[in-house]
């Protein structure tokens, strides 16, 4: 008797390479990296970022459960996936405008009080921390927002792909 599940069978694939090319689990995978990075950094600095720590904590729970709810299951819902990496997207943004902001408002305070050409800061002391802390957090919000708008494209292109190919079963 032949078993049910053969495992060892040549014409067994992991899921991802089914569904997904290598560049888009790329993308996916860098997605919630940087949504991790994101949320972890807003716990972390929730101190010293005020309302983007809400904005980015809130990104990265909704990119969590936009990717391991609806796009790594057995059968991918890319249009729901779509609607929640838009809001994350849309919550990545105000995120990444309130830490510039207060990276720019730091520095100029920094440099409001320089005497010469060249500003040395120490990230011992309390502004450089913060201007430290702004700057990195910055960037990983811009990387955050860029993927999620990336994988935001790449889930709204399969989804009008499978819904032109099949308008009954549009939900996938």
């Amino acid at each position: 008797m032949e078993p049910l599940l053969d495992y060892a069978s040549s014409t067994v694939k992991p899921v991802f390479a089914v569904r997904f090319r290598p560049l888009a689990t790329l993308l996916i995978f860098a997605d919630l990296l940087a949504a991790m990075a994101g949320g972890f950094f807003g716990l972390i600095y929730v101190d010293r970022l005020g309302d983007a720590s809400a904005w980015l904590i809130a990104a990265a729970i909704i990119t969590a459960i936009a990717i391991l709810r609806f796009l790594t299951i057995q059968q991918p819902r890319f249009g729901i996936a779509a609607i929640f990496l838009l809001l994350a997207t849309i919550a990545a943004i105000p995120a990444w405008v309130k830490t510039n902001a207060a990276y720019i408002a730091q520095r100029n305070q920094i440099l409001k009080g320089a005497t010469g050409p060249v500003v040395v800061v120490y990230i011992e002391n309390e502004n450089g921390a913060r201007l430290a802390t702004f700057e990195l957090t910055r960037a990983i919000t811009l990387a955050f927002a860029a993927i999620s708008a990336g994988l935001l494209l790449y889930v709204t292109g399969r989804y009008l792909m499978l819904r032109r190919r099949d308008p009954i079963d549009s939900g996938k």
